[in-house]
């Protein structure tokens, strides 16, 4: 394994590391893509055999990668751990360690299926009542508190907030 400056190292560490100050730990970014916490000990144990090459008093030494990254003051660092995922907004200071769905990734196909049919059609076969289900339908629920369709939306059918919300608020109501 050839030795690198810490300027590459450290660029390449922390595409997947980060120290967090409140509790004092390292966030990793596993190959597995999920997140694993490490204790400073722990961390010094798994990235001590990680040497690097710095200039001293103009000549070349080898040392320990982990222990000159640790006392670094342009590391990249974070105050805490947290959890936010989207629509929340998270501060820059904060390591929100939600991680995307991968569906989220692929790209929408487009096809000529009424989801919204279908979804009416779940419905009643959920509550077995027709005159429920038909609660679903925009013209039937003109006047309802229940949001049906999204901001901005330009199509005929309600976004899938609204859907959420229907289906919750027919579920309470046969609760």
């Amino acid at each position: 394994m050839q030795t690198s400056t810490y300027d590459a190292m450290k660029q390449e560490f922390e595409l997947t590391n980060a120290k967090i100050l409140y509790p004092p730990m390292i966030q990793h970014l596993g190959k597995a893509g999920k997140y694993i916490q490490m204790s400073m000990k722990y961390c010094k144990e798994s990235y001590g055999h990680l040497q690097c090459i710095i200039q001293v008093k103009r000549e070349w030494q080898t040392r320990q990668f982990i222990g000159i990254w640790l006392q670094d003051k342009n590391i990249r660092v974070f105050d805490q751990v947290v959890f936010e995922p989207p629509p929340l907004v998270c501060n820059n200071d904060h390591f929100n360690m939600w991680i995307p769905f991968q569906i989220a990734k692929e790209p929408l196909v487009e096809t000529g299926r009424d989801y919204w049919q279908d979804y009416c059609q779940f419905l009643n076969n959920l509550l077995g009542d027709e005159k429920l289900s038909s609660l679903c339908w925009p013209d039937m629920l003109s006047g309802s508190p229940i949001p049906v369709y999204e901001p901005m939306s330009f199509s005929l059918s309600p976004g899938p907030k609204a859907m959420v919300r229907i289906g919750c608020w027919l579920l309470s109501i046969i609760s």
